[in-house]
């Protein structure tokens, strides 16, 4: 599975032992973002069970307890957020969304430098068209409309479909959940990307794990991705925030780790890096000590993994190197031609197993 994964976006488990591996990658260093997919509901839902389980209203529980503990995990971290909204979930019942409610989370985001997004999930009673019509509506009638950049679906094909309505007219990227059949990172149209999540923040797995790791290796890349619609409206003690939030803060260490090479971005700032990936083509030759790069489709910077194998970067022309561990350097290149020198590395680090 994880070959077939990295296979889909062209790259390949290294077979050989050559001298240097190159290997291009977007190194938007993990977008570690948290998706709250259709969570920060406005509408006032399933109020007497919420009381019962936390003796708050919907608004409490999202204020008190569910947002001070994503804040805490997020800013141990240093993790930038991406919660994706929506006025409702169930459009067909007699609750309406509360105007009050939007003030107060897009308030919220703004403090916390989060970025809000707009969650296309919906029941089947109404189409994702018709969806995000009233959603304009309401945003209209409380004289607040949001500039959405990112939006969550659960396929990327009913996206599409809403691409060309006024609420979602500013919109240039498509998250939605990893599929086989689709690229991680794509164009979806001229203007707009799709990023597919890679993670369950409260999924605990080895296999999920693994290919989280892997995806990490491989592009430079982690989308982790949250739906906190149970806590509201839980159908076991599973769904209880105490056992969620355990399982989402046992993740967090896991997924994440101490990676300080990693890049911590919301998906409207991953999208330009997912832009310059897709679009960027180059050619490389090895002379002597020397890696020559020259680079086509040039968008300010680029950014490549470079491994070496008992050797070390002296110098970068055109850019500069980071190093990340024993024979791996991150680097940052900002011309069309760059030279990178390389020599012994005299002081080798230990296997690690």
């Amino acid at each position: 599975d994880i070959e077939e994964a990295l296979g889909r976006n062209g790259l390949l488990i290294p077979q050989g032992q050559d001298v240097i591996q190159l290997l291009r990658t977007p190194l938007i260093l993990s977008i570690y973002v948290q998706a709250s997919v259709g969570g920060k509901q406005l509408d006032i839902e399933n109020e007497e069970q919420l009381m019962e389980i936390y003796s708050r209203d919907q608004q409490a529980v999202y204020r008190d307890i569910m947002t001070p503990g994503f804040i805490t995990s997020i800013r141990k971290k240093g993790l930038k957020m991406t919660a994706f909204m929506t006025p409702q979930v169930n459009y067909e019942d007699d609750c309406e969304p509360d105007g009050d409610l939007l003030d107060f989370y897009l308030q919220e985001f703004y403090e916390e430098n989060m970025e809000a997004g707009l969650s296309l999930v919906t029941d089947p009673a109404i189409s994702v068209l018709e969806k995000v019509t009233r959603d304009y509506r309401f945003f209209q009638e409380q004289g607040n409309v949001p500039v959405f950049q990112a939006v969550y679906a659960d396929r990327i094909d009913l996206a599409r479909i809403a691409l060309g309505k006024p609420l979602c007219a500013q919109v240039r990227t498509i998250v939605s959940p990893m599929k086989k059949e689709e690229d991680l990172l794509s164009y979806v149209e001229e203007k707009v990307t799709a990023q597919g999540i890679t993670s369950d923040g409260f999924e605990t797995s080895f296999s999920a794990l693994l290919q989280a790791r892997s995806l990490q290796t491989a592009l430079g890349y982690s989308n982790i991705g949250m739906d906190v619609n149970p806590v509201i409206r839980p159908e076991s003690e599973a769904d209880y925030w105490e056992n969620i939030y355990d399982r989402f803060s046992r993740n967090m260490e896991t997924l994440i780790g101490d990676f300080d090479g990693f890049e911590r971005t919301t998906l409207s700032e991953s999208d330009l890096r997912v832009r310059r990936f897709l679009n960027l083509d180059y050619d490389d030759y090895k002379d002597g000590s020397a890696i020559w790069l020259t680079i086509r489709q040039l968008d300010e910077e680029a950014w490549f993994l470079l491994r070496t194998h008992g050797e070390k970067v002296s110098t970068v022309q055109g850019g500069e190197a980071y190093r990340l561990e024993d024979g791996a350097y991150l680097l940052r290149l900002r011309a069309e031609k760059v030279r990178i020198v390389l020599e012994p590395d005299t002081l080798p680090g230990m296997l690690k197993y």
